[in-house]
């Protein structure tokens, strides 16, 4: 929309500010949208309303944030799942949240189940040797999924392969299934309430719009009764209130190598409270719940929340006190891609630019994708009155062949 012709433009208007889906990451270039309405606004002398329930970092400290305490969000229960396992339950469902479905079974009402990955397993591991199957392709684990026949699928390239029975390295049959996602939170669900009405909603089993659509008319209708989904779940905020909502696991977020992790993590637990009504449940389970962000996610308290992201944010130069270039070379031959980011990180600390900081080169947190290997350098320029000068003498000494990606959504 923000490439459309205008004539008289007055007023953009960019609701759910946050979501990463305004960064423009698959194909060149890899624009902003909120970056390209700021100037188109200028342009036309407009005004930009950024609309948001969880405004982004960037946002909260650049921006004028007008009524952020109007809305009520539903504090949730943390579940120590280390306890459950001391305990003896094994299941992805603790305890407590068996109950509560128990009664929402029972009670003809409605649950929805946050989990962070697709898929019914992360990984298929040998216990014997240690094997973990992986994509010939890309260097990922291939993720266990159900369907008319089960198989082993790459969410990078989509490669696919039947399950594998034995190890391939030691031949052993002690193959075990690691991890959780949808298709084996129903399976859990299932097994303790055969009659659960359980709808998935995720890219894999809803992969179009039609598709997503007929999953929340299911559940509006009542032809499902408990919707385990993932991010998918946030792209549609007229659902009916329910009566219990849970996030069955989302630690795998906490760990990643990225500055916005724990940002991320405060917003899912936020968008899945606006599931809750005054009377509803809210579980949020997770194995390290010492972490300090849960801590502050317990007490849905935003403000503090951005008080200790954007100490540390400043701390460590990240944005909104610096700018991100990332820069990404990809080679079949894993040798010329190192090269290659070696060369231009040396090529960059000869400009001798002061406002200029380089991060790497290093391998891409999934270093091999579709057979190509791939190395990044990050590049953070410090926030100044005039950053724009070295920015483009940077710029200008990009060679060929590389990606160029200012202001990344993500740093993996």
């Amino acid at each position: 929309g923000v490439f459309s012709n205008f004539s008289d433009l007055g007023l953009i208007i960019l609701d759910e500010e946050e979501d990463a889906s305004y960064k423009s990451r698959d194909t060149m270039p890899y624009y902003q949208t909120k970056d390209v309405a700021l100037k188109l606004a200028e342009l036309f002398s407009a005004n930009v309303i950024f609309g948001s329930v969880v405004p982004s970092v960037e946002s909260y400290k650049n921006f004028e944030v007008a009524r952020l305490n109007d809305i009520e969000t539903k504090k949730p229960i943390l579940v120590d799942m280390r306890n459950e396992v001391h305990g003896g339950n094994y299941s992805i469902l603790s305890y407590q949240l068996q109950e509560k479905l128990e009664n929402v079974i029972n009670g003809g009402k409605k649950a929805v189940l946050f989990i962070s990955r697709k898929g019914s397993e992360t990984f298929v591991f040998c216990r014997d040797c240690g094997y973990v199957e992986k994509c010939p392709n890309c260097d990922a684990s291939l993720i266990h999924h159900e369907g008319v026949k089960s198989f082993l699928a790459c969410h990078y390239c989509g490669f696919k392969k039947d399950l594998i029975l034995k190890c391939p390295k030691c031949q052993s049959h002690r193959i075990k299934y690691f991890g959780a996602g949808t298709q084996k939170s129903k399976e859990e669900i299932l097994k303790l309430w055969p009659e659960a009405k359980i709808g998935i909603l995720d890219s894999d089993f809803a992969p179009t719009q039609k598709e997503q659509k007929e999953v929340f008319d299911g559940f509006k209708n009542g032809n499902i009764n408990i919707l385990v989904g993932t991010q998918l779940l946030f792209k549609k905020y007229d659902l009916l209130k329910v009566e219990l909502a849970a996030v069955l696991s989302m630690d795998n977020l906490l760990y990643l190598p990225d500055f916005r992790s724990g940002e991320r993590i405060f917003q899912v637990a936020s968008r899945i409270s606006f599931f809750c009504g005054k009377n509803s449940d809210f579980i949020i389970q997770t194995y390290t719940p010492e972490n300090p962000i849960f801590e502050i996610i317990k007490n849905m308290d935003y403000e503090k929340f951005y008080k200790n992201e954007i100490q540390s944010r400043e701390t460590f130069g990240y944005p909104p006190f610096s700018s991100l270039i990332k820069l990404i070379y990809k080679n079949k031959d894993r040798k010329i891609a190192e090269l290659e980011a070696d060369r231009l990180t040396s090529k960059i600390e000869k400009l001798n630019l002061k406002n200029i900081r380089i991060l790497g080169p290093a391998p891409a947190y999934i270093p091999k994708v579709k057979n190509n290997y791939i190395w990044q350098v990050i590049v953070k320029i410090k926030n100044t009155d005039d950053p724009k000068k070295e920015k483009d003498l940077l710029l200008k000494n990009i060679p060929e062949g590389w990606i160029i990606d200012v202001n990344p959504e993500s740093l993996l």
